[in-house]
């Protein structure tokens, strides 16, 4: 748990208060956990072991909740799970958004480890207006598939070639110990794969990461990692495939990146005290960094369990107890109130945890 007092000043501390606390909803992601099934057992998944729950949400209560965080300002909207795609009312749902995406100005999209979309289901995703496919892939072959399994790397890759248009279609990649001096091969990979949207983030060592002993990445390898794909990006040919490369830094490593010296450090100054934001722009490719300062639980993103309970972090889903952590049952609750507990909770946080 950081403490801000240990590491900012105090007019430091008051502006980031006062900005985090006239922050609109708008800034909420939804995270619309759809499936616990899955075609996959990967090493690092968050969902650990834990089974499928007894009393899924309906179709139609998925629309009530998006219909009312609609209503409630909120416009971007995830859908995750295990497997999303193996949900069969995931297309529904969608459907159900894209009617009302143009009058409220909504942005959502789905994660995939892709071995479900085939060809015609990519082209029935397209149909539903959303407005990005993120596919997981951690490394190159041999890693990624002691990771992911079931020959994934060259079904994922072999996709990338035949769906097109591609872009809509970003990856993601969980770093960690173990694949941590493959990325920038990777990178290289999707470059040539006309992949144009590429995320990177830390692993939580939640879940099957803890089962299978897979260790976070230190941030000296973190720091190299990104460091080393900027020089990467800096010496790509002139090209009409303008990069996105965006690094998504957790409030693990803030402390560590306060407090020592390295590349970052100036655009990191900038961003602590004028809010700037941390970036790149190498001939239109542009390197980013979100950077996590603080972990202020329901802030940023609310998670909706398939079984409707609402936590700060999909992260929480492997453990026993993660209805103890909710903020309450969307089955029980409207979203009206909902937004009402998440106030009173970030409001405590503040004064119990972070002074």
């Amino acid at each position: 748990m950081v403490n801000l007092k240990d590491i900012l000043d105090t007019d430091t501390i008051l502006k980031e208060k006062y900005r985090i606390e006239n922050l609109d909803n708008s800034i909420i992601t939804l995270e619309l956990v759809i499936s616990q099934k899955c075609n996959l057992q990967c090493k690092h998944c968050y969902f650990g072991d834990k089974l499928p729950s007894k009393s899924p949400l309906s179709r139609d209560e998925w629309i009530n909740i998006i219909e009312n965080a609609i209503q409630n300002g909120i416009k971007h909207f995830h859908f995750s799970g295990k497997e999303p795609l193996l949900n069969n009312d995931l297309f529904s749902v969608l459907s159900y958004i894209a009617k009302q995406k143009n009058k409220y100005s909504l942005f959502y999209g789905i994660v995939s480890n892709g071995i479900s979309v085939e060809k015609h289901i990519y082209e029935k995703l397209l149909s539903t207006n959303l407005d990005y496919i993120e596919f997981s892939v951690e490394g190159t072959k041999d890693i990624n598939d002691f990771i992911r399994g079931n020959n994934h790397f060259e079904k994922l890759v072999t996709k990338l070639d035949s769906l097109l248009p591609n872009d809509k279609i970003s990856t993601s990649t969980t770093l960690s110990e173990i694949n941590k001096d493959y990325f920038l091969d990777l990178l290289d990979i999707l470059i040539e794969k006309k992949m144009t949207k590429i995320f990177a983030a830390p692993l939580h060592f939640v879940g099957s990461a803890i089962q299978n002993s897979l260790n976070i990445i230190s941030p000296i390898d973190l720091l190299n990692i990104i460091e080393n794909s900027i020089k990467k990006i800096t010496q790509l040919k002139s090209t009409n495939q303008e990069i996105d490369l965006k690094f998504c830094i957790s409030d693990f490593y803030t402390e560590y990146l306060i407090n020592n010296e390295h590349f970052m450090s100036e655009k990191l100054k900038l961003y602590l005290e004028y809010g700037k934001p941390i970036y790149w722009n190498i001939n239109g490719h542009i390197v980013e960094i979100a950077l996590q300062f603080v972990d202020i639980p329901f802030l940023r993103q609310l998670i909706i369990t398939d079984d409707g309970y609402i936590l700060s972090d999909a992260d929480d889903i492997n453990k026993r107890n993660y209805y103890e952590l909710s903020l309450d049952n969307v089955k029980k609750c409207n979203f009206c109130e909902i937004m009402k507990l998440r106030k009173k909770y970030i409001s405590n946080y503040f004064t119990n945890f972070l002074f």
